[in-house]
């Protein structure tokens, strides 16, 4: 936030909070063993995908590639966790 211009764009942080909440939630109901694990991982996986594609435009700033690869590592994370049962 403090680099101003496209790092300011109000989409892409929606997106990076909006993301990261989603991480939470998936987390909680893994935690909690929630029936609705799967399909919340599964939402989180594309979340994160997209979270990462929109940090990946950022390529000339090394903590949005550190991000993209972030989520990128919690996507796969997320797609082999919506495989598990509850």
């Amino acid at each position: 936030m403090g680099k101003g211009g496209k790092y300011m764009d109000m989409s892409m942080m929606s997106m990076m909070r909006d993301c990261s909440e989603m991480c939470m939630m998936c987390m909680n109901m893994m935690m909690g063993g929630s029936e609705f694990m799967g399909r919340t991982c599964m939402l989180c996986a594309e979340m994160c995908d997209r979270c990462a594609m929109a940090c990946e435009m950022m390529s000339d700033d090394t903590k949005m590639m550190e991000c993209a690869a972030a989520c990128r590592k919690c996507a796969e994370s997320c797609r082999s966790m919506q495989m598990m049962p509850a």
